[in-house]
């Protein structure tokens, strides 16, 4: 398994740069295997569980309800990212449900079981800077899903995590394919540059 290696490979580093360089792919590989084998639900893995895409670490990351498709990453990465002067290989895409659009895990009843999962690609991702795209992620900072996102879409907060970091969070709409939805969010993401400012600076 690729995990073994890259944590042998962390044990018989020559440097401390090497080690901490191989424990990072220890640590990807060990919560990719996570994901892709989890059995938090009832579902045991039906739902063919997909994790994070993208760089890990990374100083941003985008949160989705689940994960979206690889058509909707380019878009985000095509029309979003260069408003704020980022690539794809500058961010993670990071999913707070693991199973893929189709299966029976929507939203509530799976959030609370995948949360382990979310936890791990968290803390993997180390990102300063969140970008909550939708009402499900916006719960991870007002406690509930909004009933309407249009009060808060564009804002943003500082909130504490765990480590005793602040993480900045950005709320905007779910990706959806509709194209008056689309450019709202072009609008929202022209905002972000001041929340990645901010987060560069302090």
């Amino acid at each position: 398994m690729y995990k073994d290696k890259f944590l042998q490979l962390a044990n018989s580093a020559a440097t401390p740069e090497q080690k901490s360089m191989f424990m990072g792919q220890h640590f990807r590989a060990v919560t990719r295997q996570k994901i892709e084998s989890c059995r938090l639900c009832d579902l045991g893995g039906q739902g063919r569980c997909q994790g994070f895409s993208g760089k890990t670490p990374a100083f941003m990351s985008i949160v989705t309800d689940v994960p979206i498709s690889v058509y909707a990453q380019d878009w985000v990465c095509e029309k979003l990212l260069p408003i704020v002067g980022y690539k794809r290989e500058d961010v993670c895409f990071i999913p707070m449900t693991s199973c893929l659009p189709g299966h029976p895990c929507l939203k509530e009843d799976r959030r609370g079981q995948c949360r382990p999962n979310y936890d791990w690609q968290v803390s993997l991702a180390s990102s300063r800077v969140f970008v909550l795209m939708g009402k499900g992620p916006a719960s991870l900072i007002y406690g509930h899903e909004p009933e309407d996102l249009k009060s808060i879409r564009g804002s943003w907060t500082e909130v504490r995590n765990r480590q005793g970091l602040t993480d900045f969070m950005f709320v905007t709409d779910e990706w959806s394919g509709n194209q008056a939805t689309n450019l709202l969010i072009e609008e929202d993401f022209k905002q972000l540059g001041s929340v990645l400012h901010y987060a560069w600076a302090v």
